[in-house]
């Protein structure tokens, strides 16, 4: 009888249960690894790779688990928000003033992380990753762009992504009067959908009939 219950070891400190067929991003994705990628999970941009124990260097986003694997990620691949440092000050989510905690998104098109910050000495209390639920309507940008480009669609991607990271929010435990500090980076249409700008325009810029 085959059993379809497996498990995933991860640099050897963590075993996640998983399924035989399952997508090994997506696995990991919701284990809480968040990849720095945003290729839409087509193999294109080279983010996740991960070392496979017997079979070498494989693109997690088109690898099939069909047994128990050990695997190894490196943290040049992940996504890491509270050690940004930009040359504004003003753009770090940790600033020095002490106060409260402090959030740091990464809105990416295929996966968003999110880590929770003790103002007080920049150290990451907390943090999650999941897929972008906007993968609902594409799973690229362009798809994005052709939904977001008119009121009803943008309405559709802003509410999906706000609603999730606001429950992600609410599952880390602190009070949003605790939260003193908000940092959200992604690319431009991201960012666009957040601030509730229609992307009829977009369309122009990347010629997408």
């Amino acid at each position: 009888m085959i059993n379809n219950e497996l498990t995933l070891t991860v640099n050897d400190n963590k075993i996640i249960a998983c399924r035989r067929g399952d997508n090994l991003f997506k696995v990991l994705c919701s284990a809480g690894y968040v990849f720095s990628g945003n290729c839409g999970g087509l193999g294109r941009c080279q983010r996740c790779l991960v070392d496979v124990k017997g079979a070498g260097t494989v693109k997690s986003c088109t690898y099939t688990i069909t047994d128990n694997i050990q695997i190894t990620i490196g943290e040049d691949n992940m996504s890491v928000l509270a050690s940004y440092k930009g040359a504004d000050e003003s753009n770090n989510v940790y600033n020095g003033d002490g106060r409260g905690i402090g959030i740091a998104i990464d809105l990416g098109t295929t996966t968003i992380a999110i880590e929770q910050i003790d103002m007080s000495d920049g150290s990451v209390t907390d943090r999650c990753g999941f897929m972008n639920p906007q993968i609902e309507y594409g799973s690229d940008v362009i798809s994005r762009i052709r939904t977001g480009s008119t009121e009803d669609g943008l309405t559709k991607l802003r509410s999906s992504v706000v609603t999730r990271i606001s429950s992600e929010l609410a599952g880390m435990g602190d009070a949003p009067a605790d939260i003193s500090r908000i940092i959200i980076s992604g690319n431009t249409t991201m960012n666009a959908i957040l601030e509730r700008l229609v992307l009829e325009k977009f369309r122009h810029i990347f010629y997408i009939n």
